[in-house]
């Protein structure tokens, strides 16, 4: 048996010093490794600082929309606590769907879609990540209260327009229409009992277009708020008394679903005139002694707004009708004057509030009534 060869003292020196270069070249990838992860952690929580800080909902998800990271406002956007319980993006946005799947690139691109029960507008940015694994940066701009404040400022310019030439023609209409009615009235005083029907119907006409103009006066004039803490349940029940006698003649039941009470500011008076205006409208879309019904709900939900629905099971509304409703004049009843809407929404607006309807022709309507509980911003 050959004896191993003894290590020459260079040879040695020369391993100690591979080893010793091999330690300190360690020691330093390591501190170059520690240092690295504490820039990426630093990184990391710089980009989440900023994430948390962007109002518009971001979102970070893989071809088929499904979300891997969301910030904050994404969260707020879905009311999800943690990003488990935030939907398929694709299936939220379907018109995302496509462009998701095929990597796309999209600036601006408009999009509408049904959120928490709210149509809602987005601004939609797309911006594919190319990796080993292709994902997508989505980034929504909310659009709907800019959207909403734009089409308020359109209907507010009509409405002075409107009020212009409403104020200029309702004293000329007025003059003309009060002498027919005084020359009606002595006709009627003078002639036999047929001849004073006929005369009775032009004053009852004369009536009906004064309160014509008197109606578009109030509507196109500039109206102020006398807000003050109400109960909205006891302001509900105010408009309900002048509704429920018309119901009960119909054979058409009513009924309230809603709390105690419901605090908040409003001017109860105009909130009121909403009221009684969608309540008889419902009891008109009913069927007379056939299974009518009108249900008011009354609740409060998150944000601090108050919501009521006045449903009925009546004729509904054909959607080819629905987008004009609230027009100035436009009516679906034989013999409306097609106000009574228009002024409901403008309450509504001074309110800081809106005013919706749900309808399909043939299976009755649900309007929808939200304001804030604080009050309209002074």
């Amino acid at each position: 048996m050959t004896a191993a060869a003894p290590i020459r003292d260079g040879s040695r020196d020369s391993l100690l010093r591979a080893f010793e270069a091999f330690q300190q070249q360690s020691q330093k990838l390591e501190e170059n490794h520690r240092a690295l992860q504490e820039q990426i952690r630093e990184v990391k929580e710089r980009l989440t600082s900023v994430l948390s800080a962007i109002a518009d909902a971001v979102f970070l998800v893989d071809p088929a929309g499904r979300i891997l990271t969301a910030n904050s406002a994404a969260l707020a956007l879905f009311g999800a606590r943690r990003e488990e319980e935030l939907p398929i993006l694709a299936t939220a946005l379907a018109s995302l769907a496509a462009p998701l799947a095929a990597g796309a690139t999209l600036r601006d691109h408009e999009v509408q879609a049904p959120i928490n029960g709210e149509d809602r507008v987005f601004l939609a940015s797309l911006i594919p990540l190319h990796g080993a694994e292709p994902r997508s940066v989505v980034v929504l701009h909310d659009l709907t209260e800019y959207r909403a404040l734009q089409e308020r400022s359109g209907r507010d310019e009509r409405l002075r327009s409107l009020g212009q030439v409403a104020a200029s023609v309702a004293h000329e209409i007025r003059n003309p229409l009060a002498a027919v009615e005084g020359f009606a009235r002595l006709l009627e005083r003078d002639l036999t009992d047929n001849q004073k029907r006929m005369a009775g119907k032009i004053v009852m006409a004369t009536r009906q277009l004064d309160s014509v103009v008197t109606n578009l006066l109030h509507y196109t004039r500039q109206r102020g708020l006398s807000a003050f803490p109400a109960d909205l349940c006891q302001v509900i029940s105010e408009a309900a008394e002048l509704a429920v006698p018309m119901a009960k003649d119909r054979g058409i039941d009513f009924d309230i679903d809603a709390p105690e009470t419901l605090s908040c500011i409003i001017d109860a008076h105009q909130i009121r005139q909403i009221f009684l205006n969608l309540f008889i409208n419902a009891v008109q879309a009913c069927p007379v002694r056939e299974g009518g019904k009108v249900t008011i709900r009354a609740r409060k939900k998150r944000g601090g707004l108050l919501v009521v629905e006045v449903e009925d099971n009546g004729c509904g509304i054909p959607e080819a009708k629905l987008g004009r409703l609230f027009e100035p004049f436009f009516t679906t009843k034989d013999g409306g004057i097609g106000l009574g809407l228009a002024m409901s929404r403008r309450i509504a607006d001074a309110h800081a509030g809106t005013i919706k309807v749900r309808s399909r022709d043939g299976e009755g309507s649900v309007f929808t009534l939200e304001i804030p509980a604080k009050g309209p911003k002074p």
